[in-house]
């Protein structure tokens, strides 16, 4: 649904946290978290990206190799 409007959080499953905006205002119906980074290395984290009203989405596991490193780019679209 591209004219969607809503406001979605980003979390981390693993044994590490986000850093930098994990919620967003939706634009068109995508979610764009432009500065959120993994603090640590490490491997088997996944994404959940959240918004009341609608099914949260899970990313497949993914390994990251420093703190602050780019890991996944994720699209939640409607």
């Amino acid at each position: 649904v591209t004219d969607a409007s809503a406001v979605v959080t980003l979390t981390l499953l693993g044994a590490a946290e986000l850093e930098g905006s994990t919620t967003v205002n939706t634009n068109e119906g995508v979610a764009t978290f432009a500065d959120v980074r993994v603090n640590k290395g490490g491997a088997g984290y996944k994404l959940v990206a959240s918004a009341p009203g609608y099914a949260s989405a899970t990313s497949e596991a993914f390994d990251t190799t420093a703190p602050g490193a780019a890991a996944k780019q994720v699209q939640v679209l409607r």
